[in-house]
């Protein structure tokens, strides 16, 4: 007989769940939502912050939206060249910071965006080694 697992007080012995049984498909699910998130959820979230950013770049650096959307994309993307045609980087004080305030936030967000692909995938990974 199995040792119990839990005892909850009350007589009970509750048995170790089965966490290395992967279900069937299970892993093609998950990468389907990574595939999935990272086709689709990263560019629309980049997309929606080069819009929202390049709006307040081009008011701080008095240039046009489509300049502005261009230089929050480049700095969204850590591209190392402009993404756009004719597109100039910031040259004020107030725009360069800014610029540094979008690369930092950027990095936060890539951060974020690693934690939510790797942690499905690795469900099925600490199933099989019964790390959990």
């Amino acid at each position: 007989m199995p040792a119990p697992y839990a005892d909850d007080n009350d007589g009970h012995d509750e048995e170790p769940p089965d966490t290395a049984r992967v279900h069937q498909g299970e892993g093609s699910f998950a990468c389907g939502r990574i595939s999935c998130f990272m086709i689709l959820g990263i560019p629309s979230v980049v997309t929606l912050f080069s819009v929202l950013f390049g709006a307040i770049i081009a008011g701080i650096e008095d240039t046009s939206f489509e300049n502005g959307f261009w230089v929050a994309a480049t700095i969204l993307t850590t591209s190392s060249s402009p993404l756009g045609d004719n597109t100039t980087l910031p040259a004020t004080d107030g725009g360069k910071f800014f610029s540094i305030i979008c690369g930092t936030w950027a990095m936060g967000l890539f951060g974020i965006f690693v934690v939510l692909m790797s942690a499905p995938a690795m469900d099925s990974v600490y199933a099989l080694l019964r790390l959990r």
